[in-house]
């Protein structure tokens, strides 16, 4: 009896407990599973090496996409680890001298059928963390529309319109806006957020990569 209750207890342990722990209190490296934390001392060091600001009147990025960087990014957007979430800021770079005090992270908001799935949004945890660091404000002025219509026929702008639409949500903040979101590729969306902020709003953008 004894012998079963120590394996059931290994099973619950192993297949209950462990994602449970894991996904709170991670106790391996992301990049290579060395025990001791999300990042061992090699690949946090190879990870501050990597952030290298890419920076210009758009907008900034903490860097290329790939390497740690890129595993963190997908630490933090897919699997919601929450001690990468709290200690993401130890390892980011201080507030670029372009982006003022005050000035207000907007997270680009994802589908409602992403949220659900995930159960959050990753451009509104790293405008968290950022405005923890940085002492600024982060405000959820967006809201996105998602799209129901067939995309069948249409071509690849329509698509990228139909697909990236977003409203304001309440009245807009009087400072200067930063657009917070992971990784930045074509840009479309950025920019159809920056469209339904109007031309009153001079924002700019914020990501941690640079496709």
């Amino acid at each position: 009896m004894r012998f079963a209750n120590t394996i059931i207890g290994g099973f619950a342990t192993d297949f209950i407990c462990k994602p449970i722990i894991d996904t709170f209190f991670p106790s391996s490296c992301i990049c290579c599973g060395a025990w001791g934390g999300w990042l061992c001392r090699n690949h946090a060091s190879l990870f501050k090496a990597e952030v290298a600001l890419i920076e210009d009147e758009e907008g900034v990025a903490f860097g290329a996409y790939g390497g740690v960087l890129a595993e963190v990014i997908q630490a933090v957007k897919f699997r919601g680890i929450s001690a990468v979430q709290s200690e993401l800021a130890g390892v980011l770079p201080a507030r670029p001298e372009s982006i003022a005090p005050g000035t207000v992270l907007v997270p680009i908001p994802i589908s409602r059928k992403r949220l659900s799935k995930r159960g959050f949004n990753q451009a509104k945890v790293i405008a968290q963390v950022l405005g923890r660091a940085w002492d600024l404000p982060v405000c959820n002025a967006l809201t996105r529309l998602d799209s129901h219509e067939s995309q069948i026929g249409k071509g690849r702008e329509q698509r990228l319109h139909a697909e990236h639409r977003f409203r304001v949500r309440g009245k807009l903040p009087a400072s200067e806006i930063i657009l917070v979101d992971d990784v930045r590729t074509t840009g479309a969306t950025l920019e159809a957020a920056k469209l339904a902020l109007g031309a009153t709003a001079m924002a700019r953008y914020l990501v941690l990569a640079q496709a």
